[in-house]
Formats: structure tokens, sequence, C-alpha cells
């Protein structure tokens, strides 16, 4: 367990090494290597999905890591490892309707483990109506905790793909859940920082349903059906709000412009991560997301979401100047390389 001097220095310490690769190595790495010739939407920055044109229409895909977080329980932590790939697949406007498993368990990882996960992974799975076709189990001496192995969900398109390149001046951004709730709640799991009894960290583990945003998710797509008026869903993960915030500005090639006091942050979640000098606005959020609506259409989307107990808040919008940047406050918001987040759980 760390006590707080131990990790004050993990902002100074965050790696490129951990988690995502920067967009740049990305591009460099990875992107420009690819030559698709059938594939809509293939892989780049600030997009969750794929899209692949199938005969019979288009399909839709996603991939990431199945994580196991131990400290969440069990059966919490399944549930989140579905979700996280899930939250990628909605960003489509869609449902998946099936999905591959690969599961690189760690060699102490035990079959009572194995078991509790997998029957709430298949219990979620089941709730979605999400088929599970086929994937791959097995023990590797190089496995370890968090990750548990990879998932893929992919389905066909049932709801028009929001489509951020219809994206105009002073159309409307707006933040769904909490800025940095994934790093706060998942490091307070591990009982960084303090005593799992404290009521700091018990308030923070009774938010961690916060993590897990399919639901609202659902109700963006129910909106987007009756309109067609979103732009984009996008989650808020490595790199946090920042790094979402400029995948996006470069994606659609305009400036955003956000205002601090409307990203719905939690004063909970603030303090806990600015112990260790995380900033909650650059750090992984699973269950924090960007939604675009177009400006006609701001007003009812805000009613829609009130209708159904669900909290927006209208975050800031994009401008005509086309220099794909973003502004928080007026000020110029650079993008960040790497996330704390990984060097704490991983220490």
């Amino acid at each position: 367990m760390y006590g707080t001097s131990g990790v004050l220095n993990l902002a100074g310490r965050t790696s490129s090494r951990y988690g995502k690769l920067g967009s740049q190595e990305l591009e460099r790495i990875i992107l420009d290597k690819i030559r698709n010739s059938r594939t809509l939407l293939g892989p780049r920055p600030g997009v969750d999905f794929g899209i692949y044109s199938g005969g019979a229409g288009k399909i839709i895909a996603t991939t990431d890591p199945l994580s196991c977080h131990r400290p969440l329980g069990l059966d919490f932590a399944a549930r989140f490892g579905f979700h996280i790939v899930m939250t990628d697949f909605m960003a489509s406007a869609n449902v998946p309707d099936y999905m591959t498993v690969t599961l690189t368990l760690p060699t102490d990882f035990s079959n009572d483990s194995l078991e509790e996960y997998w029957d709430a992974f298949t219990r979620e799975a089941e709730k979605w109506s999400v088929d599970i076709v086929t994937g791959h189990t097995g023990r590797y001496p190089s496995s370890s905790l968090p990750l548990i192995g990879s998932l893929t969900m992919i389905g066909t398109e049932k709801t028009a793909i929001p489509d951020f390149r219809r994206t105009r001046s002073e159309d409307q951004i707006y933040v769904m859940g909490i800025p940095g709730i994934q790093a706060a709640v998942v490091m307070a799991s591990y009982g960084i920082g303090g005593d799992p009894e404290s009521a700091e960290i018990r308030n923070l583990m009774e938010m961690k349903e916060e993590m897990i945003p399919s639901y609202r998710t659902k109700n963006i797509i129910d909106f987007h059906n009756q309109t067609n008026s979103v732009l984009f869903i996008h989650d808020v993960t490595e790199g946090g709000m920042v790094n979402a915030s400029n995948e996006l500005s470069s994606l659609v090639g305009m400036d955003i412009h956000l205002a601090g006091n409307m990203l719905n942050s939690s004063p909970l979640v603030c303090s806990y991560l600015e112990k260790f000098g995380i900033n909650p606005l650059e750090t992984t959020g699973e269950g924090c997301i960007l939604v675009g609506i177009m400006k006609e259409f701001s007003e009812e989307f805000e009613k829609f979401m009130s209708g159904k107990g669900i909290r927006v808040s209208r975050a800031g919008y994009f401008s005509a100047n086309k220099g794909g940047n973003v502004f928080l406050d007026g000020q110029m918001w650079e993008p960040i390389d790497g996330d704390p987040y990984w060097g704490a759980i991983k220490k």
C-alpha cells in the first residue's frame, strides 16, 4: 500500500510505455502501414470503432483489452471489463450482436476465481443479448492482472452511425459522467493512499457504478434514433478529458472551446487524485463520455435526458476556426503523453 508521499510524483513519472500509444506514435508506427480496400472507417485516434463494408450492409467492430481489477470484486470487475468494450461499440449508436473473447490468465488465477468472473461476464452478455461465438482460454507465465485477455464486439448497423464530418461551427459538446472517475475508484480499490475503511475510500467505492455508462449511452442512441442529431459519442479514457477533446478537435479539424466549470467534475474525485499530483481532467475516466449534438437540437437533447433522469452538462462548442485546437477557459489545452493512472496501479 502507498503512503501519500510515495505517490506524489506519479504524474511526473508518467511513461508512454504504459497504456495506449500517443497519437503521433500510433500514426507513424501502426496506422500509416495499414492498407484497407473495403473498410469504410478504419482505426484512427478519436474513433472508438471501425466500419467494414459488408455485402448485406455496414459491419461495425471494436476491440480492447479485457480487464479484471480484483479489488473491485470479481463480479463487478467482469461487468466493468465487458462494458469498457461495449462503450466503444455504442459510440457507433448501435449495440453489438456478437463477440469473441480471449482469456489469457495468470498462472495463479484459480478455477474458482475464473468461474466467478465468467459467471458474471456471461450474465452481462445475456442481459445485453450479445452472443459469444468463439474464443480462447489459457494460462500463461507472462500474463498478469489487471489485464486478463481481449474482447472484440461486432454487429450490424441498425441505427444511423453518427458522422463527425457533419460538425459545424457552434455545434455543442456535452459531458455525461465524471472525469477521472475510473482512476479514482480503481486506485482507491487497491488501497492507494488511504485506509480502505476511511470515509474517503468507502465513498469512492460507492461510486463504482458510475464507471459503467452503457445505460446512459443507450438513451443517447434512442435520442439519435428520433432526431439524427448526434455527431459523435466518445469515451474519456487514457489521457482523460484533455486527450479526448484534442482527439475530437483533430478529427473534425475545428477548434473546441470548453468551460472548466461545466466539465461535471466531482469534488471527491478531484481531492483524492490531486493528493497524488494527478489532474482528474488528464487521467482515465471510463464512465465519462463526450457527446456532440447539432446546435439546433441542444435544448431538445437536454430535455430528453432530463426526462430520463440523466444529468448532462453543456461543456463547450466547436468554433469556425479550422485550427483543430482545444481551449479550456480561453487557454490552449495541449494533449499529454501517457497516463499517471498506469504508474499507480502497476507499482
